[in-house]
């Protein structure tokens, strides 16, 4: 998990069941789409692709500031921008369900 203003409050409106169905289609979306592409910021992505954004996803985690964060209306717009947006919405998944198993361990009848 990590520090940062989290704005994803629609992720905790979903059940368990609608987070993973997500979790799992975002999976299948980048595997089938950039298959063996590296992660972006990776050393291996930038000796492929050039510079690219080594900052992970910023001190605000909402779907508009990551394209405000990486310039996508501009610089870093195209495949290895989208790529960058679906690994983010990824790590916000996998944020929440870290955080539901979390109070689920230390409050176990605070279940949803």
């Amino acid at each position: 998990m990590r520090l940062g203003i989290n704005l994803r409050s629609d992720l905790r409106e979903l059940n368990d069941n609608e987070l993973a169905a997500e979790f799992d289609r975002l999976r299948k979306y980048r595997d089938a789409r950039f298959r063996t592409a590296p992660r972006v910021g990776s050393l291996k992505g930038a000796l492929y692709y050039g510079i690219e954004w080594p900052f992970g996803r910023g001190p605000i985690h909402a779907r508009f500031a990551y394209k405000i964060w990486i310039g996508y209306f501009w610089i870093f717009r195209g495949p290895r921008g989208t790529l960058y947006l679906v690994e983010c919405e990824i790590k916000d998944l996998r944020d929440e369900i870290e955080r539901r198993a979390r109070t689920r361990r230390t409050a176990p009848w605070a279940t949803r």
